[in-house]
């Protein structure tokens, strides 16, 4: 947590460096079963992120590796594509195994 400057208000910062996870907005705001993994340098933004989103049915889980979350949301937006377009062209769920 930082303190900004003295002329403004105290306000808590949390960093985030990275989220990943299937989370559909329309699912999260109907209260459906979601998880997400969340990459912050420390131990201290993490208990933070922890403590004001995890819920019973919105699964927070946080790690100090970063780099490895965005590599696999980046990866997964990837086979996501590629899923979409065997989907579009009517290829069949075989295809995309």
């Amino acid at each position: 947590m930082k303190k900004p400057q003295a002329d403004l208000p105290f306000v808590l910062v949390f960093v985030l460096r990275s989220s990943g996870g299937a989370n559909i907005a329309l699912e999260v705001a109907n209260s459906q079963f979601c998880e997400t993994t969340i990459g912050t340098p420390s131990q201290a933004d993490a208990s933070a992120w922890h403590a004001v989103f995890d819920t019973p049915m919105f699964r927070v889980h946080c790690i100090e590796d970063v780099s490895g979350v965005s590599l696999s949301g980046a990866l997964k937006n990837v086979v996501a594509l590629a899923a979409g377009f065997v989907d579009g062209l009517g290829m069949g769920g075989n295809t995309k195994g």
